[in-house]
């Protein structure tokens, strides 16, 4: 087991932990939180970058990837509150227990899907770890290929998510994946 599997092996851990704190029904919430905030980030970004355009003028690539996550959070926000209303009420029942117990299961996969698109985002802007510290590795390979099988998956039912990576390819779009890269070096981010 090399180091980075010992990572992310901890980060799971957390993830299981937390699960277990919140329970099923609210990993799955958060989880549907999750994938409901990539898909309306995805269907909303083009509304919401309209708004922005004026505000970021130095930087307009950046302003789909602000807009994304305005989306994403503002959605993630809403449905987890629905989720902590319902959650009160499990407690009050004897379902509680076995919804602390299988919320850990949940929150493994949920972290998992988080590092991928993390793993993802950042081998986007050009940030990838080095062969010595993946090869050989067990877990690392796996939740790698979350976030784009889960991106492959989803396009089959909403065929926009698929076009809105195409767009961002690194290989079509070199000079904007430039600036962006420009635009948080310059920022201090990375």
């Amino acid at each position: 087991m090399r180091v980075i599997d010992i990572v992310i092996l901890i980060i799971l851990v957390l993830g299981a932990f937390r699960g277990f704190q919140k329970g099923l029904l609210l990993e799955i919430v958060g989880l549907f939180a999750f994938i409901l905030g990539i898909i309306g980030g995805f269907q909303f970004t083009p509304l919401v970058a309209s708004f922005l355009d004026g505000y970021f003028t130095k930087v307009p690539g950046l302003v789909p990837v602000i807009s994304f996550i305005i989306v994403f959070v503002v959605i993630v926000l809403v449905v987890n509150l629905i989720g902590l209303a319902l959650k009160k009420t499990i407690d009050l029942t004897l379902l509680g227990s076995f919804d602390d117990l299988a919320g850990s299961l949940a929150g493994v996969l949920k972290w998992a899907l988080a590092l991928s698109f993390l793993l993802w985002l950042l081998t986007f802007f050009g940030f990838q770890l080095a062969d010595e510290y993946v090869e050989g590795a067990k877990i690392y390979p796996f939740v790698v290929s979350l976030a784009p099988w889960m991106i492959d998956t989803i396009s089959v039912v909403l065929p926009f998510v698929k076009e809105f990576f195409e767009k961002l390819t690194p290989e079509q779009q070199p000079a904007e994946r430039q600036a962006y890269i420009v635009a948080l070096t310059q920022l201090r981010i990375v």
